[in-house]
């Protein structure tokens, strides 16, 4: 599989307990999107979340390469493969079908979630990174709209939702979680400031975190400049 369809390893990372219980409280048959600028852990933080829960998941990186149907709908299919079902027959997306995007789409997404799981995550990583004008909002928004019970939708993002997903946004189904929720608070900077740098003393996390604000890039840049 390739980087794109794949968590990333984790090794050394802090454990983030309120923001998995974030993660945990979305019901499911629901879509998160979680927004914060860049530097802030979402993909660390999403990823961590993902290995301690152990549930199976549909993990996707996002890239500009990806505002081609036909490029993300030949991922999607490789990213299947994280949730163990060898048995799915998914459709094969081609240009002529362009002009029935959407109704290809639902084919999909329906095939796709045909799996045996009873909970299971679709992880779409750096949303970002899609152009506002692209069709695969128009695939990603079905997505959603095809999602089952059995499913829950984590999004990162260092935009807000695209005016594709207003509709779910107002039924609930795609729910926002703020910048703030991804801040370290004090107690979890000064246990990146011990995982980090041991040799530190204890207030060091503190007075990262005051300097910082929480952000979590600006936390680390400014422990190494203790």
């Amino acid at each position: 599989m390739a980087v794109k369809t794949t968590p990333p390893s984790l090794s050394g990372v802090l454990r983030r307990k309120a923001l998995y219980e974030a993660f945990g409280k979305l019901p499911p048959g629901h879509a998160l999107w979680c927004v914060a600028p860049a530097g802030s852990g979402k993909t660390l933080g999403v990823a961590g979340f993902i290995q301690e829960t152990g549930i199976p998941c549909l993990w996707l990186s996002l890239d500009e390469a990806d505002a081609d149907p036909a490029t993300l709908f030949r991922y999607l299919a490789e990213a299947a493969l994280g949730l163990q079902q060898p048995s799915l027959n998914l459709p094969t997306f081609a240009l002529d079908r362009i002009a029935g995007l959407p109704a290809f789409a639902r084919l999909f997404f329906r095939a796709l979630y045909s799996v045996d799981h009873e909970d299971w995550w679709f992880v779409r990583d750096n949303h970002h990174f899609l152009p506002e004008t692209s069709p695969a909002h128009t695939v990603l928004r079905i997505a959603m709209e095809e999602l089952p019970q059995a499913g829950r939708i984590l999004i990162t993002s260092r935009c807000d939702p695209p005016p594709e997903y207003a509709a779910l946004q107002l039924t609930e189904r795609l729910r926002v979680l703020p910048p703030e929720a991804l801040l370290l608070s004090p107690q979890e900077s000064m246990a990146l400031a011990q995982l980090c740098y041991p040799e530190l003393p204890e207030e060091a996390g503190q007075e990262a975190y005051r300097l910082a604000h929480g952000w979590a890039t600006g936390v680390v840049l400014t422990l190494r400049h203790m």
